[in-house]
């Protein structure tokens, strides 16, 4: 007796539930705005110091409705605050680096030698009148105003990045992150300074 084969069965197309149409490109664009629109209510009314109740019923919404909205908007809230902190963080840590560059320029200009000229007027054997320029140089160990705008640069630029809060030890003490001055002779020896704080906060 021969065996009857298997036929695959076609899935049966999906046939859309009546009464609901898919939303056009045209609806969800009107959803949206209408969404941006009852939000920048419920903020404007929120910032006047209105209830959650009294929200929904000038904008004629469900409470819950108000509430949503306004989890949402804090959100949006915190990530602009955060960007706009980001930004200025940004800002100043420039300034500082700029500082902190300008500073050493003029501190390895003052460990060179100081040079003076002097003019000297003379006349020749024929009685004409002559000038000797003559130079002289001085020796100098760098003037130590320079270190100390570079040091306080570092304590600035620690303070930005928020090294010198407050810790928390998670029991209710807290310990207070010393801010730490180092005062270096060479801009190699500033370099070297910054690895090693930047691998040990890597290890940390």
């Amino acid at each position: 007796m021969a065996k009857k084969r298997k036929v695959a069965k076609e899935p049966a197309p999906k046939v859309p539930r009546k009464g609901i149409k898919p939303r056009s490109s045209r609806d969800k664009a009107m959803r949206s705005l209408a969404i941006a629109k009852r939000q920048e209510i419920v903020s404007r009314h929120y910032f006047a110091g209105k209830t959650m109740q009294e929200i929904a019923e000038l904008a004629e919404v469900a409470i819950g409705t108000v509430s949503t909205d306004l989890e949402i908007l804090r959100k949006q809230w915190q990530e602009d605050a955060k960007r706009e902190f980001d930004h200025w963080q940004a800002q100043e840590l420039a300034r500082v680096d700029k500082v902190e560059a300008e500073a050493w320029m003029a501190w390895e200009l003052s460990l060179r030698d100081a040079e003076t000229t002097t003019v000297v007027r003379e006349e020749d054997e024929d009685g004409n009148p002559i000038e000797k320029h003559m130079l002289q140089r001085k020796g100098q160990s760098g003037n130590p105003k320079y270190l100390d705008v570079i040091a306080k640069c570092v304590d600035q630029r620690w303070k930005l990045l928020g090294f010198d809060k407050e810790k928390d030890d998670g029991v209710g003490a807290r310990e207070v992150i010393p801010t730490m001055i180092v005062k270096v002779s060479t801009r190699e020896e500033a370099d070297d300074y910054l690895r090693w704080r930047d691998l040990s906060m890597s290890e940390n």
